[in-house]
């Protein structure tokens, strides 16, 4: 089995219990320091600070999202185009549908980051 990003799967690995914890990261990550305007649209989060920051500059995707690529992406823009900014758009392996329609609209990748997950170890 191929990953999203074209990497072989282990045999046997529990993508399920991978997802899950992706998640749960990206909750944790969004919830530590959280944009001051964010915008529920369609279960993804477009979220806007006025800093420099990408993360809380970005539309981020969430588990439950609903709403079609071309139609986010639009609504995006609509209101970074409204703040005076540039749309980003955060591209998680666990959500990587919108990577074509973002393509087709030439936006170009900026910057990649890899989070790697480890079993805790137990208290000494």
């Amino acid at each position: 089995m191929i990953s999203p990003r074209g990497r072989p799967e282990p045999p046997g690995k529990d993508r399920t219990m991978d997802r899950t914890l992706a998640w749960t990261v990206e909750e944790v990550a969004r919830n530590s320091r959280p944009s001051p305007i964010q915008v529920q649209f369609g279960g993804w989060l477009i979220n806007a600070s006025g800093g420099p920051v990408r993360r809380i500059n970005a539309t981020t995707p969430t588990e439950h999202r609903s709403v079609a690529p071309d139609i986010l992406i639009g609504a995006a823009e609509t209101i970074y185009d409204a703040l005076g900014r540039a749309a980003i758009f955060k591209v998680l392996s666990v959500a990587d549908e919108i990577d074509a329609a973002l393509a087709a609209r030439n936006y170009r990748i900026e910057a990649e980051s890899l989070v790697l997950f480890a079993p805790a170890l137990p208290p000494s």
